[in-house]
């Protein structure tokens, strides 16, 4: 299963405070899961990712951001993505914080609560306005 790593800019300037040796730690923590995720799928989520709250979206779809402990109180802050369909694992980084995890959790849960639910509104109009053509 192939999978890809984005970064946001404001993960990227986190990790740019860090020593170069904790960076690498970081880095290195991410990359290994994918290969957590594929050698034991049903108890990847347990010990590898931490969800502080279960966020819905939309009424159906549950927010898939996570924290991922990395040493001393350290977290990246992630949405971790499985598309079977595609066998892809995306995985986007948006913070990495030390301190009021669960704050910092809660600021990038509703920003992303509100993108995604501007984009069901706007795919709603959508949809809508074709069904209307189409009758």
């Amino acid at each position: 299963m192939e999978a890809v790593i984005e970064s946001q800019d404001s993960f990227k300037q986190d990790i740019r405070t860090l020593p170069e040796t904790e960076q690498n730690r970081v880095m290195s923590s991410i990359t290994e899961l994918p290969g957590a995720f594929q050698e034991d799928e049903s108890a990847f989520y347990a010990s590898h990712l931490n969800q502080l709250e279960n966020i819905r979206v939309g009424g159906e779809y549950e927010l898939s951001l996570y924290a991922l402990e990395i040493e001393n109180g350290m977290n990246v802050l992630l949405t971790f993505d499985e598309d079977p369909i595609f066998e892809k694992l995306h995985i986007t980084l948006y913070k990495l914080v030390r301190q009021n995890v669960t704050d910092a959790y809660l600021s990038v849960a509703e920003i992303l609560t509100k993108d995604l639910e501007a984009e069901f509104n706007n795919n709603g109009e959508r949809n809508r306005g074709t069904n209307q053509s189409a009758s």
